[in-house]
């Protein structure tokens, strides 16, 4: 700061008991009114979509999150092949695949000690499954029970 500004009387501090500092303007009545509609009026119209939070997420959810998209494209894959009438894609070694995918996301989902995907029960994990349905794998699953059926590749009745 040059000499000039310590001469500024605007920069003078009063003697009235109040703070003592040649930095320190309080603002006067005028400009705090003023401050204080304009952020009453920001709160009036203020939406919660307006808002977000950015926060550092754990390791295990990046981890569960990965996992999960890894999981999409076999099962738009699969969901290709049906759709398109690709039986000659659908092998006995690909369904093995598939089933193993599957198997794995159904212990992804569940806390069991179970190893047996079609018979297991357990405790629901309730944030990996929020996850699947927060992604939509959960409707690409639902896609995967709905168009063979739908599309006439297989019959329900003829299963055995």
């Amino acid at each position: 700061m040059d000499q000039d500004a310590f001469n500024d009387p605007r920069l003078a501090a009063p003697n009235d008991g109040k703070i003592d500092s040649k930095l320190y303007m309080p603002m006067n009545k005028e400009e705090f009114d003023f401050l204080r509609q304009q952020t009453l009026l920001l709160r009036k119209h203020q939406k919660e979509e307006d808002a977000f939070i950015i926060k550092k997420a754990e390791d295990d959810e990046v981890s569960d999150v990965l996992f999960i998209h890894s999981c999409v494209d076999p099962i738009k894959r699969y969901l290709f092949f049906i759709r398109k009438r690709v039986a000659e894609a659908l092998t006995v070694p690909y369904f093995m695949q598939l089933e193993e995918l599957l198997a794995t996301m159904i212990f992804f989902t569940t806390e069991t000690e179970s190893t047996d995907p079609f018979t297991c029960e357990g405790i629901p994990r309730r944030k990996r499954q929020k996850i699947l349905r927060e992604t939509r794998v959960i409707d690409l699953l639902i896609d995967m029970l709905y168009y063979p059926f739908s599309d006439g590749l297989y019959i329900f009745d003829e299963l055995t």
